[in-house]
């Protein structure tokens, strides 16, 4: 699986890539100017840097090194519950990367 990804169920829109959706919701749904160019250089330069180090500790953060298969399993099952209501419920709905640099929450 890919993360970040959009799935905008207003559009019918599925994407990756963190500046690609970026510039999709500003573009589709803000209601101010999105943020400057030398921002996106920046993250253009950052994010490959930081890549590896993403790719390293994002299975760590999932809870993919369980010892108990089973309680992993379950875990995810629950997650899934979790987001299903959470979508079902809300008009747009906002998962961040609490490492990421670039992510905030959003509530």
């Amino acid at each position: 699986s890919q993360c970040p990804y959009l799935i905008d169920p207003n559009t019918g829109i599925r994407m990756p890539e963190s500046k690609d959706i970026i510039q999709y919701l500003y573009d589709t749904y803000a209601l101010w100017t999105p943020p400057s160019e030398l921002l996106r250089l920046a993250s253009d330069v950052v994010t490959p840097l930081l890549a590896p180090l993403y790719k390293l500790i994002t299975p760590m953060q999932a809870g993919s090194y369980r010892e108990n298969e089973f309680e992993y399993r379950s875990e995810i099952a629950e997650a899934k519950a979790e987001i299903f209501d959470e979508i079902s419920t809300a008009p747009v709905v906002v998962y961040t990367y609490e490492l990421s640099p670039f992510c905030t929450e959003a509530t």
